[in-house]
């Protein structure tokens, strides 16, 4: 970073902001570049810097916070710090002038995705390339989600944009296609991936992309979508062309659905990821654990859907991660009543919710959970992710000893007879792809 700074004339450096490691680093590069190039502004955006963008301007000290969607503020933003014009008159952006925080007002967001025009990829440079190395394409063809969970940054954004604009935009199929067809020209690729919260809400819009995939013989790599929507149509034109679908299922408990607001019909689950597997396609799944009322039926019910959705599809992945209370979510401002949660940025920059990088220190964010029970539940998450990934293989002995602990043991009740895939089986396409092998996707898993 030192060396670009150095090396080159930059308009600004933009930061993306989120909790956690993220924070500290966005932290830690400013601090950096204003040893080297205090004159260079910097710019923060994302949900952390969007939600508390005084919080960060007088902490962080970054020249301006482009707050919520930045395709056109960062423009304007850019325009106006090279033309060395004012910033008064630029929506959607807060600075410090006069000592005093600035708020300039909200701007609304563009609600016909397709007037923007599709990203330039080779801006990228050497890392846009046929191997997707480091950077895999990943196409965001739509912005934002219909569902209402209760843990979702979604609430959090400012209520002036989210009460004028639907909870689900997406651009055309068409819109999408173009940039398809854009990336394939530059590089040759025929694997896609598509990192949209839901990519199915718009099925008929899902439909016409999965049709020119199999028309031009591309493949998507992974995409997601919400378990309600699939269905045994929308399988069907998923057949041959997608390799992995993954969905969140939060919890397999029906009374923590009710809590967080996810409503998924558990028992529907299994059905559906039979088809999906009868059509040569990988699931992968993710829960979370440590919700407040949470019992062990309740954890018991998580090992037990995925024992039965391994016994479908042996490639099946669960992923546990715990329950992490975000800044102004509807999740955070109910727990808020009754206790007191650590917010500030100093304590965010630790944040985290990915169970194999937690600690007891962590526990401080999840104040209704005891010492005992974080333990627990650490050790918990550790052995589902070991017992439950695709190609899951003998536990070693540190997870073993674990299951030595009788209300682990009892938890796992029946993993001796999990089902697993015959062979270490790697069912990445881009992989088959690069390799020059032949591609079947619906035949490929089967033996394995």
């Amino acid at each position: 970073i030192s060396k670009k700074i150095k090396e080159n004339d930059f308009l600004f450096v933009g930061l993306n902001v989120i909790i956690g490691g993220i924070l500290r680093n966005a932290k830690e590069i400013t601090k950096l570049i204003r040893e080297i190039n205090p004159d260079l502004p910097i710019v923060w955006g994302g949900i952390i810097a969007s939600i508390l963008p005084g919080e960060c301007l007088m902490k962080y000290k970054p020249d301006y916070i482009v707050r919520f969607e930045g395709e056109e503020t960062c423009l304007e933003l850019a325009k106006a710090i090279k033309n060395k014009s004012s910033t008064e008159h630029i929506r959607g952006i807060s600075y410090i002038k006069d000592n005093k925080i600035v708020n300039n007002p909200v701007r609304m967001p563009r609600l016909n995705l397709d007037d923007y025009p599709i990203p330039k990829w080779e801006l990228f440079g050497s890392y846009f390339n046929k191997k997707q190395v480091p950077y895999y394409f990943l196409i965001m063809s739509s912005k934002g989600c219909p569902f209402n969970c209760t843990f979702c940054y979604k609430h959090s954004i400012d209520e002036k944009i989210r009460s004028k604009i639907p909870p689900w935009r997406g651009r055309s199929a068409q819109h999408v296609i173009k940039e398809i067809d854009y990336i394939h020209k530059k590089t040759g690729t025929r694997v896609f991936t598509f990192g949209d919260d839901n990519f199915l809400i718009n099925k008929e819009r899902a439909k016409e992309i999965f049709d020119y995939l199999r028309k031009k013989k591309f493949y998507i790599e992974e995409c997601t979508g919400h378990i309600n929507l699939m269905d045994d149509e929308m399988a069907g034109y998923m057949e041959g062309i997608v390799q992995t679908f993954s969905f969140s299922t939060e919890s397999a408990s029906p009374r923590l659905q009710k809590y967080i607001d996810k409503k998924i019909n558990i028992e529907t689950v299994p059905d559906k990821v039979e088809k999906l597997y009868e059509k040569g396609i990988i699931c992968t799944t993710s829960l979370i654990v440590g919700f407040p009322t949470e019992t062990k039926e309740d954890l018991r019910k998580n090992v037990e859907l995925l024992l039965k959705l391994k016994k479908i599809n042996p490639f099946m992945r669960g992923n546990i991660y715990l329950c992490f209370p975000l800044p102004k979510t509807k999740l955070c401002e109910s727990l808020e009543k009754n206790y007191k949660i650590p917010l500030d940025l100093n304590e965010l920059e630790d944040a985290n919710e990915n169970i194999s990088l937690l600690s007891a220190a962590d526990r401080k964010f999840r104040p209704w959970i005891s010492d005992e029970r974080f333990k627990f539940l650490l050790n918990y998450g550790i052995l589902f992710n070991e017992i439950f990934k695709a190609n899951n293989s003998k536990l070693d002995e540190g997870l073993m000893e674990l299951l030595k602990d009788n209300e682990i043991k009892e938890m796992f009740r029946g993993i001796e007879d999990v089902n697993k895939p015959k062979t270490d089986y790697k069912p990445y396409v881009l992989d088959k792809v690069l390799n020059g092998e032949i591609i079947d996707l619906v035949n490929g898993l089967k033996n394995k």
